[in-house]
C-alpha cells in the first residue's frame, strides 16, 4: 500500500521539475522581451531562476511521514 502512495508522489515531483523549467524559460523570454537582454545573459538568468525554483520546490518533494515518527523500521521485542 505504501508503494502505491510513493508512485503517486513521483508524478508530483516530475511536475515540479516541469514547473522549474517553465519558470526558467519564461524568465529568460521576459528578460529578452522587456529589456533587450542578450541571449547569453538571458540564458544565465533563466538557468538561475530554474535552479532557485527547483531548490525551493525540493523542500516540498518529500511526503510527510506516516505513522509513528520514532519508528525507523526497527521492531522492539
Amino acid at each position: 500500500m505504501s508503494d502505491h502512495h510513493a508512485a503517486a508522489s513521483e508524478g508530483a515531483r516530475a511536475s515540479n521539475w516541469l514547473w522549474a523549467v517553465v519558470a526558467g524559460v519564461v524568465a529568460a523570454c521576459v528578460a529578452v522581451w522587456l529589456t533587450g537582454m542578450g541571449l547569453q545573459a538571458a540564458l544565465l538568468l533563466g538557468g538561475t531562476v530554474f535552479i532557485v525554483y527547483a531548490v525551493v520546490l525540493a523542500q516540498f518533494w518529500e511526503d510527510p511521514p506516516h505513522g509513528d515518527a520514532h519508528d525507523h523500521g526497527h521492531h522492539e521485542h
